[in-house]
């Protein structure tokens, strides 16, 4: 005959759950973390794009191909051996007309690490007569080069 309370049954998958239960006493599952330090800041910058003509389509197309080339390094080929040349770093300042923006953090010398390129941004793949996007969405994905500590984030950063 099957108990009625077959339900209800427990089971002990380690010895440790074992002695828990015959002690009636449970391990302090409080964990512990450990600083082992801080990793470089990243940031995105997003920008949409809506050309009207095709010089502004032209435009946009050189902005894009400038960021991606400045995201790579460079390959210096020299007495037969070869070596990369690091990628562009970038000081970004945050304007309002020609005044530094004081009300956002600074960002110290960066890196760019991702150019993503959408060009049919909110699933609506929109084009002109020849085939260029009318709605272009660009994203970049910055990495700081320097580690920050207390005494930069107090100096704004």
């Amino acid at each position: 005959a099957k108990s009625a309370g077959a339900a209800a049954t427990l089971t002990m998958s380690t010895k440790k759950d074992f002695i828990s239960v015959r002690g009636g006493v449970m391990a302090n599952p409080m964990k512990q973390m450990q600083f082992k330090g801080v990793d470089f800041r990243t940031f995105t910058f997003t920008y949409q794009f809506a050309p009207r003509d095709p010089d502004e389509r032209k435009t946009v197309n050189e902005i894009i191909k400038m960021f991606k080339l400045h995201m790579h390094p460079e390959i210096k080929t020299d007495s037969g051996g070869m070596v990369y040349l690091y990628p562009s770093e970038f000081e970004i300042t945050h304007m309002i007309g020609d005044s530094v923006n004081e009300t956002i953090g600074r960002h110290t010398t960066s890196v760019i690490t991702r150019v993503s390129v959408d060009y049919a941004p909110g699933g609506k793949n929109l084009t002109f007569h020849d085939g260029s996007p009318a709605y272009i969405q660009l994203s970049l994905d910055f990495k700081e080069m320097q580690i920050l500590d207390k005494a930069k984030i107090l100096q704004g950063f």
